[in-house]
């Protein structure tokens, strides 16, 4: 199968992914997080660089909509979650 014909840059984060999964099939759950992490930032550093293209496909225009929206719902709920906590710790005197 072989490993995809990536430029350098892109190439890490494919590695790291893989090489964080195969060190969580082994337990190493401590080590995997900041790989995981780093294979986050990489991902970024590459959709950043080249968004108006990828944002130029219709498909995937519309899930990044999806996602952002997902997200920006989450945060509503999230920030409506922490109202309500901080009433009910106001009403207790907290």
């Amino acid at each position: 199968m072989g490993v995809p014909a990536y430029t350098d840059f892109e190439f890490y984060p494919w590695l790291t992914a893989r090489f964080a999964l195969l060190l969580m099939a082994r337990g190493k759950v401590v080590v995997v997080l900041p790989l995981l992490i780093l294979t986050c930032l990489l991902v970024e550093r590459v959709y950043r660089a080249g968004r108006d293209k990828v944002l130029s496909y219709g498909w995937f225009a519309w899930a990044m909509g999806y996602v952002f929206h997902i997200r920006e719902r989450l945060v509503e709920y999230k920030n409506g979650a922490l109202a309500i906590i901080r009433t009910a710790l106001a009403h207790v005197g907290l």
